[in-house]
C-alpha cells in the first residue's frame, strides 16, 4: 500500500478519478489517498486484493514495466 498525498484535501478529485478508472486495472487501486485517513480496513483490503490480482499482469509483461 502506498500513501498518496497529492490533492489531499480534494475529495471530488479522487471521486472523479475513481469514476474515470472504473473497473480497469490502475495504480489508483494500489494507493491510499491521505484524504481517506484514518485507515479504512475495507479500502486497505481492496488494495491488497488489487496487488494480488495485478501480479499476473506484472508477470505476463516482465521487467519492462519497471524501466
Amino acid at each position: 500500500m502506498i500513501a498518496c498525498d497529492q490533492h489531499t484535501q480534494d475529495r471530488e478529485y479522487w471521486k472523479r478519478v475513481e469514476e474515470f478508472v472504473g473497473d480497469a486495472p490502475s495504480t489508483l487501486n494500489l494507493i491510499y489517498p491521505e484524504i481517506y485517513l484514518p485507515l479504512d480496513e475495507n479500502r486497505v483490503n481492496n488494495i491488497h486484493e488489487a496487488m494480488h490480482n495485478y501480479r499476473s499482469i506484472l508477470v505476463n509483461h516482465g521487467p519492462a514495466l519497471f524501466l
